[in-house]
């Protein structure tokens, strides 16, 4: 017998001789028991042991016999990578061109990649009453405590821990009981049914679904025994969460689980709030910020098919389910379902990946779809619906643009917005201000030499902030005091230019004083549950004033908010990137659905410098759908994605000259390599660059970048496998770091 393993991390194959099992394991597992892929492995690395994968048992092997070692043991009886699973990771290494053990590596929670823990079922602790009830009147108690024990007898002798804390019963108070002999704690294994062993009911009526949103509905539930990708092209307000909710239902009711993946940690809360208030089955939350024990928690409870919904950030894409009947992927433009870092996938596209496998339906929701999806669906190739009205009496926002270049602005202000914010305050209604920049001003200048105070680390500016008082690079977080006087010619005048969020929140708390002012950002959210407290307080408290970045632009629900301002949002329609204007589109369409959500209209002001921007009047005067096709033109006239396709090599090194020659001498071996091909093949790619990137120093590391583009993805991906080897290859190798980046959506 061979095994075939892989450990999760160093991605090396190591196969076993043809031994019994038990030579290879000195416990052998109870029976019945039977070794299957998926399996986690203890195995040799060298002096250190590592956590394998099993791949496949074989007969054979190349590989010299004295060659082998053998996994010392297994680790669980159970498996942790399902088949389905593995599937996935097989695709998601050969498709990002990452090796098998890394992409494992995002499968498993962090505790069991870990060769001192196994897959065990959850533990829950209870207080058990030892005292007999007859001798309470009898024995000396305080009235925490013989109420802590009054109700331990009503519910029948034990009770969780976590009941009597949610009860409002202190654990201290429990514990002087335990020392007194009189209540004992105990530990059970927590064995979890899956979720349909209680038929799922609904704790709250559907709502009534507009004729559009029952059109959704009918067209998923009507496709859920097979692969099939739904493009919900929803307004924002139009309902969409609903139809997720109904088509949820009737998943459920086939005894499957559902997936729903969101962008950002904080939908996090509101988008719970609202399955858990429908739903009565068990629903399990991961994303990052979780601790290790909550987040495998979380993980079992999806693999064991307890919970019957998942929501979750992009990895939760890789959890197992094995009653899995459906996933929907919310603001599917968003791009943050793009890693950055490690293996650069896509949320959204290995969701896909999994819905194809799995023949389950793929529904994929946006007011602002990202090009590519839209594409997709003019094409046919994914059934596409349209949510063009909002329900009830809620109906879609009004435009106003503020010409900046005439109308005078205080930190970042203009007065025509700060009269539109007076007036919506005084009808005891909530204000939005959008500024995707936090802090308290994005550069600091020397007045007479017109020096700006840079990182030393990053070709970035250092950002001033106000609370605490010191300047920040946002790129790698370096921390100076604010300086006092210029470093070029030590002229003391420094001034703060531009406004971030803190001075705007500074400036509207001077000018409403008695109004609740609230900012949302990385920086004021970074407290344990500041996020929730905040929310709150947004939903309790009107007139009030929101101040936020791209935190608030997304999926939030605020129906108190009539009014929006955008300060600066057109300056993303003159960047090099060309994403840029889908991003920004996106951004400004998203933002301004956040108003009039609520019975009364809502009003958006955009604060630009280029009122006759011809995108941002297609915008809002014919809506998003224009936009995109106007997008789709020009892309395919210079052969851009959805038309093209690319990648991104990226190397870093802290030796520019070294960085430089490097590149150039990989670009022109690229571009030698393609000439040999066959001239029809010729055509159909092209090597640009290199070039720097957009931000070519980060952390002390320079960055460049040599990018690939191909009307054949077939082709790049095969000129890939050629171009690895060659890289590896290269001297000094140990020097820079290559990074290849399949479907890039930055250049960073």
């Amino acid at each position: 017998m061979i095994l075939t393993i892989k450990p999760t991390i160093w991605h090396i194959e190591i196969s076993l001789p043809q031994k019994s099992l038990v030579d290879y394991l000195p416990c052998q597992p109870p029976p019945p028991f039977q070794l299957k892929p998926g399996m986690r492995l203890k195995v040799p690395y060298g002096n250190r042991k590592l956590v394998g994968i099993l791949l496949s048992i074989d007969n054979q092997t190349t590989c010299p016999l004295n060659k082998l070692k053998a996994a010392e043991s297994i680790l669980d009886d159970m498996i942790a990578l399902p088949e389905p699973l593995m599937k996935l990771c097989h695709q998601v290494a050969k498709y990002y061109h990452r090796s098998l053990g890394d992409v494992f590596g995002l499968a498993l929670p962090k505790r069991l990649r870990s060769t001192t823990h196994s897959i065990i079922h959850p533990q829950i602790n209870h207080w058990m009453l030892k005292l007999d009830p007859i001798q309470f009147e009898k024995t000396p108690l305080s009235k925490a405590q013989r109420a802590i024990l009054e109700t331990l007898h009503q519910m029948g002798g034990s009770a969780l821990i976590d009941t009597l804390k949610k009860s409002g019963f202190s654990t201290d108070c429990c514990n002087r009981l335990a020392k007194r002999g009189l209540i004992q704690k105990q530990t059970r294994l927590h064995i979890l049914k899956p979720f349909y062993h209680n038929p799922p009911q609904l704790k709250e009526k559907p709502e009534i679904l507009t004729q559009e949103q029952h059109q959704a509905v009918q067209k998923i539930t009507e496709n859920t025994d097979h692969f099939f990708t739904l493009l919900l092209h929803g307004i924002t307000g139009s309902g969409k969460t609903e139809v997720y909710l109904q088509a949820i239902d009737y998943v459920l009711k086939q005894k499957k689980q559902a997936l729903v993946l969101i962008p950002e940690i904080s939908l996090t809360p509101q988008t719970v709030q609202r399955f858990q208030k429908r739903f009565s089955v068990p629903i399990v939350v991961l994303h990052s910020k979780l601790s290790e024990s909550n987040r495998y928690t979380g993980w079992y409870e999806a693999q064991s098919g307890h919970a019957g919904i998942i929501i979750g950030t992009r990895s939760a894409i890789f959890t197992p389910m094995p009653f899995l009947g459906i996933i929907i992927v919310d603001e599917e433009h968003d791009l943050s379902y793009k890693q950055h870092t490690g293996i650069r996938y896509s949320g959204r596209d290995v969701a896909l990946f999994r819905g194809q496998q799995e023949k389950i339906p793929v529904v994929l929701g946006s007011a602002t779809p990202a090009l590519e999806s839209y594409y997709q669906a003019k094409k046919g190739r994914y059934a596409y619906h349209v949510l063009s009205t909002r329900p009830g009496a809620a109906q879609l926002t009004d435009f106003k643009i503020i010409d900046i270049r005439k109308d005078v602005c205080e930190s970042g202000l203009s007065k025509t917005a700060m009269d539109h914010i007076q007036k919506t305050l005084s009808k005891q209604q909530q204000v939005l201000i959008f500024l995707n920049q936090r802090g308290f001003s994005p550069s600091i200048l020397c007045t007479l030499c017109g020096h700006v105070v840079s990182c030393s680390n990053c070709d970035a500016k250092m950002t001033l902030h106000f609370n605490p008082a010191q300047i920040q690079c946002h790129h790698c977080a370096f921390i100076q005091a604010v300086p006092t006087h210029c470093t070029a010619c030590n002229n003391p005048n420094m001034v703060a230019k531009g406004a971030g969020t803190e001075r705007i929140e500074n400036t509207l708390k001077n000018c409403f004083p008695e109004i609740p002012t609230i900012r949302i950002d990385r920086d004021s959210t970074q407290r344990k549950d500041s996020l929730n407290q905040l929310l709150n307080q947004i939903a309790t408290q009107k007139p009030a004033i929101l101040i936020g970045t791209q935190m608030l632009a997304k999926g939030h629900h605020f129906p108190d908010v009539t009014l929006v301002v955008l300060t600066s949002i057109d300056r993303g329609f003159f960047s090099t990137d060309f994403r840029s204007e889908e991003k920004t589109a996106q951004l400004l369409v998203q933002v301004a659905g956040r108003s009039g959500r609520g019975q009364e209209k809502g009003l958006t002001l955009i604060q630009t410098y280029n009122p006759s921007n011809p995108i941002l009047k297609t915008l809002i005067t014919e809506g998003y759908s224009a936009f995109a096709d106007q997008q789709l033109m020009g892309r395919h006239h210079h052969a851009f994605p959805p038309y093209a396709y690319l990648a991104l090599f990226t190397a870093e090194s802290s030796d520019y000259s070294l960085l430089v020659d490097q590149l150039d001498q990989t670009a022109h071996w690229m571009r030698s390599w393609i000439h040999q091909l066959d001239s029809r093949y010729q055509s159909t790619i092209k090597i640009i660059g290199p070039l720097a990137s957009a931000l070519e120093k980060k952390q002390n590391k320079y960055r460049r970048n040599i990018l690939m583009q191909s009307s054949d993805r077939k082709l790049i991906h095969q000129l890939i496998h050629v171009i690895k080897p060659y890289l590896y290859r290269l001297p000094r190798k140990k020097q820079f770091q290559w990074v290849i980046d399949i479907d890039p959506q930055d250049y960073i």
